[in-house]
């Protein structure tokens, strides 16, 4: 599915960037307790959870970076001074077991962690991470102040859940309608797939909660150079804003991935897709630019995507013609 499923068990986490609103009391934490909190920014994601026992701070996980499909196993280990950690790092691949260690600045407010220094897969900065309700939450340390999942920022909005349901907020922290629906998409020009308990089907929304397709499908993906993808009997078209079918459902497989949310079928004007085995690239009007010669194909980034012709992967431009790695 393309659906975006906001739970700890697929590594589905949360950042808002620095410089946004929300929770910013001092650290009020009890000691003993573990504490759970998500991060994401361009394909890194963090799910943590976090204990502190006096001036000791220990903790496990787990990373996923996306671009690499690598999954780590994550141990995390520190020393407090007041509201301030100086945090080991430590990522050990569960492809190979190769692994590495960074050393991060923390600073603990009320319901979230400001990283002062991160640096790891070209990913620099200072970034904000914010505290859900674990998984393993009981009646007792269950919070009805926090949401279960947040799925950080996209276009101003983020997606939240709560007791298996999913609705939205503002970088102002500010609900724009309560957790409804059980299945709800990362917001992306201005929309949302989501699935529609009563008729079983997928549709989209608009950020104000208002229909912009009727859940009429098998499955949807948001909006991207105006187009929705929407999965009809097995085959993939596209619909305009208005509705109306502006690519009709042929394609066997679109460039949609759900474990990750950004990944769109048009990229710089052109979707790569497979009506048989072969991989081609059509734009916005259906037209087939690239025929369909490859066993695999990305989109484009930069004016360039990488393929396989079955023989080797390469990379093309716009035309077809490669440009990287042809010999």
């Amino acid at each position: 599915m393309n659906i975006l499923r906001l739970t700890v068990l697929a590594i589905t986490l949360s950042l808002m960037a620095c410089g946004g609103d929300g929770p910013t009391a001092e650290l009020d934490l009890p000691p003993g307790q573990s504490f759970c909190y998500h991060f994401v920014i361009d394909g890194l994601q963090d799910n943590l959870m976090v204990e502190i026992q006096g001036d000791k701070l220990t903790g496990m996980g787990k990373r996923l970076y996306q671009p690499l499909s690598e999954i780590y196993d994550v141990t995390l280990k520190g020393e407090m001074n007041g509201n301030m950690a100086q945090v080991e790092f430590t990522a050990i691949s569960a492809r190979n077991n190769q692994s590495y260690t960074k050393r991060e600045k923390w600073e603990f407010l009320d319901q979230k962690i400001v990283i002062h220094n991160r640096d790891v897969h070209n990913i620099k900065g200072k970034f904000e991470q914010y505290q859900i309700n674990c998984e393993s939450a009981t009646d007792s340390t269950y919070s009805n102040e926090l949401y279960d999942s947040f799925g950080g920022f996209f276009e101003g909005y983020a997606v939240v859940g709560k007791k298996g349901l999913y609705g939205l907020i503002n970088e102002q922290w500010e609900e724009v309608f309560p957790p409804q629906y059980i299945e709800l998409s990362n917001v992306n020009e201005n929309s949302m797939t989501y699935y529609d308990t009563m008729t079983q089907r997928y549709g989209i929304i608009d950020t104000d909660n208002k229909i912009i397709i009727e859940p009429q499908f098998d499955e949807t993906h948001p909006f991207n150079d105006g187009l929705a993808a929407v999965l009809d009997g097995g085959f993939w078209g596209f619909m305009n804003k208005e509705g109306e079918v502006v690519i009709g459902p042929k394609y066997r497989q679109i460039n949609i991935f759900s474990a990750e949310p950004s990944r769109h079928p048009f990229n710089e004007g052109l979707a790569n897709v497979a009506i048989d085995q072969k991989w081609s690239y059509i734009n916005t009007s259906g037209q087939t630019v690239i025929p369909p010669s490859y066993i695999y194909a990305e989109g484009f980034k930069n004016g360039k995507a990488r393929v396989n012709d079955g023989v080797k992967f390469f990379y093309i431009d716009k035309t077809g013609k490669c440009v990287q790695d042809c010999e």
